[in-house]
């Protein structure tokens, strides 16, 4: 009986985990269905159109006075019987495939609507995660500094300095991070993979200031943007996660944003762009308060009022 509960529980599990597939494959084999059965009683459905037809010529065709006077029943309820019987007949002959293809309508809507709760789940969590995240980040910078914020978030190095009785100084450096690969959230590289960088470490970083003043002020003349147009106007490539991801000029309570890319950061790194020492730079896209942008603008009812629709 345990084997047999753990089978129907992971049948179950796998139902719910792609019931959005389970549901839009019924609807797709159900409307599939109806169409095949339209199409294979179409004949039925043709004779009852000449019924009727023959029908509307007869009644047509009979004097209201003379036409009617000999038979059992009157224009009116000749025409009512057939109606009825008309009814009938056309749902007996196209009702099974209508049927179907509404069930495989209503199995449709099913699937987008499983779709939407389990986007809303992921969502309402990727939320979460992203505030404890931003709220930790805060308690490092209160805590360490932003320079240390920075070496922990990008996987830099942390260096030591220990001085000993003897006045030799030790300086250690320990890997902050040792993978191969870091992910930064709505982050880009100026560098060679860059389609604007160049040797010139001024040029870029004039040229960095400059963009990321008129993105401020497309900000202001749109309402929002999403990060792929960010990226795009510091030459950065597109991501998926930057068709969703962006920024909102004004907040709910009447104030504005600005965005940066971090260039005015306290940071080692930072500063060394600044001083045009270093033509390498890891932009970072936040509001200029710190602020994380929005994982989903879509999500947020104010671009709604800005002119965009869902479809």
């Amino acid at each position: 009986m345990s084997k047999l509960s753990r089978v129907l529980n992971g049948a179950l599990f796998f139902c719910k985990k792609n019931a959005d597939r389970i549901e839009l494959v019924i609807g797709g084999v159900c409307i599939a269905a109806g169409t095949v059965k339209l199409i294979n009683d179409a004949h039925k459905i043709v004779d009852v159109q000449d019924d009727l037809d023959r029908a509307k010529r007869f009644v047509a065709e009979c004097d209201e006075e003379d036409g009617w006077r000999d038979m059992d029943e009157t224009r009116a309820q000749y025409v009512a019987k057939y109606r009825k019987q008309t009814a009938i007949d056309f749902a007996k002959a196209a009702g099974p495939g209508i049927v179907l293809n509404g069930v495989g309508l209503i199995f449709m809507g099913l699937s987008n609507a499983t779709i939407h709760k389990q986007l809303e789940a992921v969502a309402a969590s990727l939320a979460a995660t992203t505030t404890s995240f931003n709220t930790y980040r805060q308690r490092v910078v209160e805590d360490q500094g932003a320079e240390k914020d920075y070496q922990y978030l990008t996987g830099g190095s942390l260096k030591t300095i220990e001085m000993k009785e003897d006045g030799t100084v030790v300086e250690t450096t320990i890997p902050v991070n040792t993978g191969d690969e870091v992910y930064i959230p709505h982050s880009f590289m100026i560098d060679e993979s860059n389609d604007n960088w160049t040797n010139n470490a001024k040029w870029n970083r004039q040229q960095a200031e400059t963009i990321l003043h008129y993105v401020n002020q497309a900000l202001a003349t749109k309402g929002v943007l999403t990060e792929n147009y960010i990226r795009k106007q510091f030459g950065a490539s597109p991501t998926v996660q930057g068709q969703a991801a962006g920024v909102f000029y004004e907040n709910p309570d009447g104030t504005t944003n600005q965005i940066t890319i971090g260039i005015d950061g306290n940071t080692e790194a930072a500063q060394r762009f600044r001083d045009g020492l270093e033509p390498n730079f890891l932009a970072i896209i936040t509001y200029s308060d710190g602020k994380p942008i929005s994982n989903n603008i879509f999500d947020d009812q104010r671009i709604y009022s800005l002119g965009w629709s869902k479809y």
